[in-house]
């Protein structure tokens, strides 16, 4: 075999190594070491396809926090909520090393100025782009906490806050210093996100490969409050029910254009 032909193997057999390669009807094979696999839960969705947010139980939910209160409100003048959530992988392939990539994009609408009740301009929007590993029984390997805050000092006494969470699974590596690609050594890698101190990754550093024949699921949910025309107050904020997360849509998978794999010396 000569060295060009090798590299094409080698080559082919990196790009095959993100392959879809039979979906379970709800239940995840993931590889775990050599002849081994693990089931996920068949609760994890009523459709087994793509990635979903969801409980310690599977997809779609939140997990409780402090007796299943979600929402509290914090001192310093802010007012805030706080969701938990894993990311679920039940539809996914028998491969190891399996990652989902979430973004997630948080709108604040619908805002109005306290005392008068005349609206308010939104503020931009915040997105976060992340990457969470998937562990043995197709739950990410860490959790997701979503959350934000109004300030008192905005004067406002109802809005809205949507989310949406793009998930995708895939093959996940981060360069290292020496420029060498390999597994990130910790369940959860921030991409970058457009808000905060904490940019994430360099530009080039992070390297994600969508699982072949996976669609793209956009999930969200939407929390609306209104206290008007009285000031926002924590007893209305602990109030508020926990919100349903919905899928919105699907993107199914591109057909692929890759080569049929080698095989054999020629």
């Amino acid at each position: 075999m000569n060295a060009r032909f090798a590299l094409l193997l080698l080559a082919f057999g990196s790009l095959a190594s993100c392959r879809n390669t039979t979906l379970r009807g709800g239940r995840a094979s993931i590889g775990v070491g050599p002849g081994a696999t693990a089931a996920a839960p068949a609760s994890c969705s009523a459709d087994p396809r793509g990635a979903a947010p969801g409980d310690e139980h599977g997809a779609p939910g939140f997990v409780p926090r402090r007796e299943a209160r979600s929402f509290y409100s914090g001192s310093g003048g802010q007012f805030w909520y706080y969701l938990n959530l894993y990311y679920w992988a039940p539809g996914c392939a028998e491969i190891k090393d399996l990652w989902i990539k979430a973004e997630v994009v948080a709108s604040r609408k619908d805002l109005r100025r306290w005392p008068d009740g005349a609206p308010v301009a939104p503020a931009p929007a915040k997105t976060t782009v992340e990457y969470w590993q998937v562990g043995a029984t197709g739950r990410a390997m860490a959790i997701d906490n979503h959350k934000d805050f109004w300030l008192a000092a905005e004067n406002c006494c109802a809005g809205a806050i949507e989310v949406t969470m793009t998930l995708t699974l895939g093959c996940f590596q981060v360069k290292g210093p020496t420029g060498v690609w390999s597994k990130p050594r910790v369940p959860y890698v921030l991409d970058h996100r457009d808000y905060g101190a904490d940019s994430g990754l360099r530009p080039g550093d992070g390297k994600f490969e969508p699982l072949e024949g996976e669609p793209t699921n956009v999930w969200g949910y939407a929390i609306a409050w209104s206290s008007c025309p009285a000031r926002f107050v924590r007893s209305n904020w602990e109030g508020l029910a926990v919100p349903e997360i919905r899928l919105l849509r699907r993107i199914e998978p591109e057909r692929s254009t890759r080569p049929a794999a080698l095989t054999g010396d020629r």
